[in-house]
């Protein structure tokens, strides 16, 4: 049977052969109760409520059902509410009352298959979703690295199942650790995917560098070969160095903040265009910052800034930037979360229009 005819549900195939037409027998001998025993029903046109039992027995018992329905119905009114006693005779009118009956059981049925059929994709689509945002949730590193003078947390939150967002914590040469967020233009599978592509390149190019413009340049390259024209991604790597409380960083179009002990914030600028514009266009590391006790380096993909409350106002960098002074006393974990929630709650809590991506690196001596 081609998948756009009606078939009869799973349910009433495994009752055996006998199921449809006692479920349509039951649904007229319902409609022919209702009918002759309800005073205002019976004042109305007879065949109004046989059409009805059609319909709900075609919807839910399928094609067979619908027509044993129909047949079932057309003896009823014509021994009934017609003739008043059973009549074998096939009139011109009971002909066209059984195409007309046929027809609504038909029409009724082939709907129902089509909305089983899309309900059952739907289901398909989103248990895939649901099993892709597994795999990038399980992307995401569940632990900070534990480094000595330091408290490192970071959280994504994509506005979809999927989102094109990132942070990662990253291994480098030289026993160095890279700490990282990228945000890939738009959000959903697609960017996804990229995502997934750009982490494991910066995770494989840095086990060999200890650079990191030099590692977003490489990365570059490969990502302008791999991706369609049009998408790219900002990106912003830095490598800590806990030994001598510094940070060397890169950004691909993407800058971050350095919040001082004083509660001024100096910005980490971009030293390059995003990632996947253009090839052979080397990404520059800044100097190397020197991190004090008390500091606190934020990263942040533009998503918690474009938060809109109901007014149309953005939550904006300037009230990021003022929920990270209010709260630098709590932990990095903890002022991740504050200041994701903080985004939320000034949307109203409103569905996200794009992924929210934080990474806190607290200076604790």
């Amino acid at each position: 049977m081609s998948d756009d005819q009606p078939r009869e549900p799973a349910w009433l195939a495994r009752g055996g052969p006998v199921w449809p037409f006692a479920f349509a027998a039951g649904s007229v001998a319902l409609a022919l109760v209702v009918t002759y025993f309800v005073k205002p029903l019976r004042e109305q046109p007879p065949a109004l409520l046989f059409f009805t039992a059609v319909i709900l027995t075609s919807w839910y018992g399928g094609m067979r059902a619908g027509l044993c329905a129909s047949m079932l119905s057309i003896v009823a009114l014509n021994f009934v509410f017609v003739a008043g006693q059973l009549n074998f005779e096939i009139e011109f009118v009971d002909l066209v009352d059984f195409i007309a009956f046929a027809g609504v059981a038909w029409f009724t049925s082939f709907t129902q298959n089509r909305w089983r059929k899309a309900h059952r994709s739907l289901v398909v689509v989103e248990e895939e979703m649901h099993l892709a945002r597994e795999i990038q949730q399980r992307m995401f590193p569940a632990n900070a690295p534990d480094l000595p003078g330091f408290n490192i947390a970071g959280g994504c939150f994509p506005a979809k199942a999927t989102g094109g967002d990132f942070f990662d914590y990253i291994p480098m040469a030289d026993n160095g650790v890279g700490i990282c967020i990228g945000d890939v233009s738009s959000h959903g599978v697609g960017p996804a995917l990229v995502m997934s592509l750009i982490r494991a390149y910066l995770r494989a190019l840095s086990r060999a560098q200890t650079d990191p413009g030099v590692v977003l340049s490489e990365t570059n390259d490969i990502v302008c070969d791999d991706i369609e024209e049009g998408r790219f991604a900002t990106v912003f790597l830095c490598r800590l160095e806990p030994h001598r409380h510094s940070m060397v960083y890169a950004g691909a179009g993407h800058e971050s903040y350095l919040l001082h002990g004083s509660g001024e914030s100096t910005v980490l600028e971009s030293t390059g265009l995003p990632l996947g514009l253009v090839r052979d266009r080397p990404i520059a590391s800044a100097p190397a910052v020197t991190l004090q006790p008390g500091e606190l380096v934020l990263l942040v993909s533009d998503g918690t800034f474009e938060s809109v409350s109901a007014d149309g106002k953005l939550f904006g960098l300037e009230r990021v930037l003022d929920v990270v002074r209010a709260n630098r006393h709590l932990s990095a974990a903890e002022i991740v979360a504050t200041l994701c929630r903080a985004a939320q709650e000034f949307g109203n809590h409103a569905p996200q229009k794009d992924d929210m991506t934080v990474v806190v690196i607290k200076v604790t001596s």
